[in-house]
């Protein structure tokens, strides 16, 4: 018996879609759309969770403090099923992180709370699980 498990160590994959009508940008599975069409190549990166919403860093000039934008988030956990919600969700805070990448603060206006309970309980026992390993790799 093995007392590393590979599969423990198999990240979740994350998967954010975004929407702003009043830029009339969208960033869906690896890129930028304008009016529709694919522009670029763009990444979105979960870097909090809040109470309701998160932080997340974007590509520059997607969205402002004060906009409404629509959102979904996929979250494929390899020992589990993928848990997701869509949700509407306020910018509170757009700040510049790069030339290229903007951090922006969401707060949900609309959204299933059992779905985001859900999600949030997902990422935390992940946590857990992983600050058990550590605890036992150090022998606490």
């Amino acid at each position: 018996m093995s007392l590393i498990n590979p599969a423990d160590f198999s990240p979740r994959k994350v998967d954010i879609s975004l929407s702003n009508p009043a830029t009339r940008t969208a960033i869906r599975h690896g890129s930028r759309l304008f009016d529709g069409r694919e522009i670029a190549p763009a990444t979105i990166d979960l870097l909090e969770l809040h109470e309701t919403g998160f932080v997340l860093e974007i590509p520059t000039k997607t969205c402002a403090s004060g906009q409404i934008i629509s959102l979904e988030i996929q979250v494929a956990d390899p020992n589990a099923a993928t848990i997701g919600m869509k949700a509407t969700a306020k910018v509170t805070l757009c700040e510049t992180a790069s030339t290229e990448r903007d951090t922006v603060t969401l707060s949900f206006i609309q959204y299933d709370l059992q779905a985001w309970s859900g999600l949030r309980e997902g990422f935390t026992r992940r946590q857990e699980e992983i600050m058990d390993f550590l605890r036992t790799a150090r022998g606490l």
